[in-house]
């Protein structure tokens, strides 16, 4: 089960192996491509039923599949926490001592955003601690 277990089921064509065969059987195969689902009966029971019935193997590639998964949405996440700041903008965030920093947006690097304070500190932050300044807020 590699990149094409996604496109194997989305286009209904038939399981390449064992795993994907006992996948598809169940449905779960939307919850693995799509984080919502159209049931409203839980998934996760027949997830741990079919978990049974794979061999170490084929758990070892649904694992690798899994996390994949998990990196693409986080990937996804943090691009759009990062959409709504602009090189040059002005932002803060508190520090794990509590003290707010304020700085300027210098870099959008993968899953972080530098921020340059004005004393030419450099802080690599994660997108979703930051908060755009107002123009009321610079001090």
């Amino acid at each position: 089960m590699t990149a094409s277990f996604a496109r194997t089921f989305e286009h209904g064509a038939q399981p390449a192996n064992r795993a994907e065969s006992l996948l598809s059987t169940t449905a779960l195969h939307f919850t693995i491509i799509s984080p919502v689902s159209d049931e409203a009966e839980p998934q996760l029971p027949k997830v741990l039923s079919v978990l049974d019935r794979l061999t170490e193997q084929e758990l070892i590639q649904l694992n690798h599949v899994i996390v994949q998964r998990i990196r693409l949405m986080q990937q996804i996440r943090a691009h759009g926490e990062m959409i709504n700041l602009r090189i040059g903008q002005r932002v803060h965030f508190t520090n794990s001592a509590g003290e707010v920093i304020r700085g300027t947006v210098a870099r959008h690097n993968r899953k972080s955003v530098t921020v340059v304070t004005g004393d030419g500190h450099q802080w690599r932050v994660s997108p979703r601690f930051l908060k755009a300044d107002d123009a009321n807020d610079r001090r």
